[in-house]
């Protein structure tokens, strides 16, 4: 036991004394900047280095690139200690490459979508031109159909009223009735041993050369003239109207006073 405690004793002045020395050596020296309290960090980090090193040395498949990367990353600083940022310096990454592969396909997707949405502005754009174009054609033709329904009207010597005929023709039907033009014209003009009267002022005679036949008859045929008939060469043009009005097919041969129109 005492010799344990002696031991004890002597090892406790041994590494005072030697604490002793080592401040008065570092007393006579000036130092410039202080030194890290423990070396083994920069052994430790000169033996990771070298392990690099060898590493990147032992590896036969690595390329120029990688081996000047290498060497970057086993690069020392000036105090032997290895940062990251100093490892990380111009590391050959992926992300880079990759997030310009994406831009370059977002900026490729947004021209398709700006020619996309041209085109659809044109086919549109032409779609409303033959539209307007075909409802221009469409409202002409049915202002020139119009046109042509009143001028038509207008020429008329009858008028449609209300659904019946007007006067002047139903004073017509009376005339031809009462004047004994159906004894040969048959009713309601439709042809018996005379021609058929409304086929003939609607797409033979004119009204000047209906009314000389009326007023002076036909020469050789049973048509004879009505200068002295007063009732038939004061209605004349009553009596055409109605005619008219039949060749038209407005008029029935029925009776007017029965049927508006004489479709009975």
């Amino acid at each position: 036991m005492m010799y344990r405690d002696l031991t004890t004793v002597l090892l406790a002045m041994a590494l005072l004394a030697g604490c002793s020395e080592e401040s008065t050596d570092s007393a006579g020296t000036e130092a410039t900047s202080p030194e890290p309290a423990m070396t083994t960090q920069p052994a430790m980090a000169d033996e990771q280095a070298v392990a690099r090193t060898e590493t990147t040395d032992t590896s036969g498949a690595a390329s120029e690139s990688s081996v000047g990367s290498t060497a970057k990353v086993t690069a020392l600083m000036d105090n032997g200690v290895i940062y990251q940022d100093e490892i990380y310096r111009d590391w050959p990454y992926t992300e880079a490459p990759a997030a310009a592969s994406v831009q370059a396909a977002v900026a490729d997707a947004a021209d398709q979508v700006t020619a996309m949405a041209e085109d659809a502005g044109q086919q549109a754009g032409e779609m409303v031109d033959t539209v307007s174009e075909a409802v221009t054609e469409t409202a002409d033709a049915a202002g020139e159909a119009m046109e042509t329904a009143m001028s038509t009207a207008s020429d008329k010597p009858y008028q449609v009223v209300d659904g019946g005929i007007s006067e002047n023709a139903i004073e017509g039907w009376k005339t031809y009735n009462g004047g004994g033009c159906g004894a040969c014209h048959g009713k309601g003009a439709i042809g018996a041993v005379g021609p058929n009267l409304a086929d003939s002022v609607t797409q033979k005679l004119s009204k000047e050369e209906f009314v000389n036949i009326v007023t002076n008859g036909v020469s050789g045929t049973m048509m004879r003239p009505h200068n002295t008939n007063k009732r038939v060469m004061d209605n004349l043009d009553n009596l055409y109207a109605y005619l008219v009005a039949r060749g038209d097919g407005v008029l029935g041969p029925g009776n007017l006073i029965k049927s508006p129109l004489g479709k009975e």
